[in-house]
């Protein structure tokens, strides 16, 4: 026989014991914004629903945010796993809330982007067709960009671990108006370069890039990442696209000291100097710069665990330095990032460098100096900042 609701304190939703229909457990925990759960289905334990405090059901998210899970990337499995900071963490789907020791999803091996979310019965899942629905009704969980030919992700492994202290209506204003942002708060991804160089230095080719945040909504996402170094020299991987042009993939070189690709850094490139991404009889490919000729690499900011700042190959090649700088606006306006979540790529800089069969360094290239223009700020042009 049924009773009257009755209430509890609690820090988390009873996970044991039967309850009924309008039993309330008052939150004592140290989540802010949630004021308890409801009892909606009664059982053994029932089903809980989120309460948060002064607003309607339907919030979805991380309870905690990011500060009670960590994420963890198995390239080997393409397996993503969300662990506890404690003994379990909690997420909350089309307003109901669910408590999870842990979670776990294997990827399918399909090339493109994965986006990872927590369905309507609290379950990890995934889908390679975004949709907004995964923010509006669902707690979005991550997003992997996978390249099924060289069985490895490309770069992406971002964290949408958003708060449910945020409403889904917000959430999806934000995604679709504003994307991230540079936080202006703080210092924004400085660059330091060598701008006098000869190419007989490994310094003539390299960069530092100093802290800075990116912020993706509700999510602050600073640049000290144990996975990048962005002290001299910088470790900043290189993306570039392959293939035929309606249906190309991205790949990558992955980060060493020079954020340029040259000799030996990718499979199947065997070009003396450095290359550019081009894209010639209906493909792109990696080619060869001629000799004396200049390039631009473009900087971004970005949401993955692997990689704050993430550079981009230029798609053209110049016979001056003087051209490369108005092509660089030209490139950056035009540069195709579909497959990308290019909401959520905040440009920083594009970079002019020469290279040349004399440059002694190892990618035989050196940076412009600044008299031609050798570097674009985008972060003033474009000031997509909170």
């Amino acid at each position: 026989m049924a009773r009257a609701p009755i209430r509890v304190r609690g820090s988390a939703p009873p996970s044991a014991g039967t309850w009924y229909v309008g039993d309330y457990c008052e939150n004592t925990g140290p989540v802010s914004g949630v004021a308890g759960w409801t009892c909606t289905v009664a059982g053994t334990p029932g089903t809980w629903t989120i309460d948060l405090t002064g607003k309607a059901l339907g919030y979805n998210g991380f309870v905690g945010g990011r500060t009670d899970t960590t994420i963890t990337w198995t390239r080997a499995t393409r397996t993503l796993l969300f662990s506890p900071t404690g003994s379990t963490f909690q997420i909350a789907s089309s307003g109901v809330v669910y408590t999870k020791s842990s979670a776990s999803l294997q990827i399918a091996n399909t090339t493109g982007l994965h986006f990872l979310y927590f369905d309507a019965t609290g379950t990890l899942v995934e889908t390679t067709t975004f949709a907004e629905a995964i923010i509006t009704e669902h707690a979005f969980a991550a997003a992997v960009y996978w390249n099924a030919t060289l069985a490895r992700e490309i770069g992406l492994v971002a964290d949408e671990r958003h708060s449910v202290q945020m409403d889904p209506a917000t959430h999806i204003y934000l995604h679709r108006s504003r994307g991230a942002a540079l936080d202006k708060s703080t210092t924004r991804f400085e660059l330091t370069y060598d701008t006098g160089g000869a190419g007989s230095q490994a310094d003539d080719a390299q960069i530092a890039v100093g802290p800075g945040t990116l912020i993706d909504e509700d999510l602050s996402l600073p640049s000290s990442l144990t996975s990048q170094v962005l002290t001299l020299p910088a470790q900043v991987p290189v993306l570039y696209k392959n293939g035929v042009s309606a249906t190309f993939d991205w790949r990558i070189k992955d980060a060493d000291d020079y954020p340029l690709i040259y000799t030996g850094t990718v499979s199947g490139y065997a070009g003396t100097r450095c290359a550019y991404n081009q894209l010639t009889g209906g493909s792109w490919q990696l080619t060869e710069i001629g000799n004396t000729n200049y390039a631009l690499i473009h900087l971004f900011a970005w949401d993955s665990t692997l990689s704050r700042v993430i550079a981009v190959l230029g798609q053209t090649e110049y016979a001056t330095a003087a051209l490369a700088r108005a092509g660089a606006e030209v490139e950056l306006k035009d540069i195709i990032l579909t497959g990308l979540p290019a909401l959520e790529m905040v440009p920083l800089y594009s970079l002019i460098f020469q290279v040349s069969n004399a440059y002694s360094n190892v990618p035989k290239a050196r940076w412009q100096p600044p008299d031609v223009g050798a570097v674009v700020d985008w972060r003033e042009i474009i000031p997509r900042a909170a």
